[in-house]
């Protein structure tokens, strides 16, 4: 299986771990795992299917038993904190903590989609390079958005682009984005993804106060429906962003950026079929 340093999610890895070591020995179950830690055997299995975080008090026991060195220990340790913190702040301390693990020991990790939209203003200013003439202006930059940002943090969503390779000089000299579309595609599960997206309904929340109708657009709609029709709606919301980012591909003159949300989710249980 890969080194835990390959890893952004720690229940991956034990799930990893779990099935090559399970493939090999007959005797590896939840059952001797747990006993080996201290758990109950039902709830490490929801742990490595995602529906549970190991508990503080578990962390070290598991750790002795993957039988990790030291510094993976470390890593793993940090990884597990990492996934379970809810602090935006802890959380960019602690991914910093992993990278530097990881690079101390020269293995590679897909780092860039969290990187990249872990500060919400870095996909906006992106965006704003694609008609803002930037050389070195990181106050004017800064002032650009709404709300606008400090010049600091102008000047790291400028390091970051520049390091992700999703920016460069163009032939005067301002940088530009290097590709006119950049997507994810329709699987969203980067944590730094989901926290670009708690921002940006935040900055939706906020134009309802501070930007005129005319200059917006934010509706809402609730519907009953069923759990077929609501992947119909999924679906068709797939085909609106893909036709936006078409249309948009094919304007010929750009002077400012826009945040679109599209959101669907429950406001009730679900009822029994009647």
């Amino acid at each position: 299986m890969e080194s835990v340093f390959n890893y952004l999610e720690y229940r991956d890895f034990l799930k990893d771990h779990f099935e090559s070591h399970k493939a090999v020995h007959s005797y590896f179950s939840f059952r001797y795992v747990a006993a080996k830690i201290g758990i109950d055997a039902s709830f490490y299995a929801k742990v490595i299917s995602r529906q549970k975080h190991l508990g503080e008090s578990s962390i070290e026991p598991l750790a002795d038993f993957l039988g990790l060195e030291k510094r993976e220990r470390e890593y793993f340790i940090t990884l597990v904190h990492f996934n379970r913190t809810k602090s935006t702040e802890a959380e960019k301390e602690l991914f910093s903590k992993l990278i530097s693990l990881k690079n101390s020991c020269g293995k590679t990790i897909e780092t860039n989609t969290y990187r990249y939209f872990s500060d919400w203003f870095t996909v906006p200013v992106r965006e704003l390079l694609t008609h803002f003439d930037f050389s070195d202006n990181y106050a004017d930059l800064a002032k650009k958005l709404i709300p606008s940002i400090s010049e600091a943090e102008a000047k790291r969503a400028i390091k970051t682009l520049t390091e992700l390779k999703l920016i460069a000089p163009d032939e005067y000299g301002y940088l530009r984005p290097c590709e006119s579309i950049l997507t994810t595609g329709d699987q969203w599960k980067s944590r730094g993804i989901r926290e670009f997206q708690k921002q940006m309904i935040s900055r939706a929340s906020e134009a309802l106060e501070t930007i005129a109708p005319a200059q917006r657009d934010i509706s809402s709609v609730t519907i009953s429906t069923s759990s077929e029709c609501l992947e119909a709606i999924r679906e068709k919301l797939a085909n609106v962003r893909r036709e936006i980012l078409e249309m948009v591909a094919a304007e010929p003159t750009v002077d400012r950026v826009y945040q679109i949300n599209l959101q669907v989710f429950p406001l009730s249980t679900v009822e029994e079929s009647k």
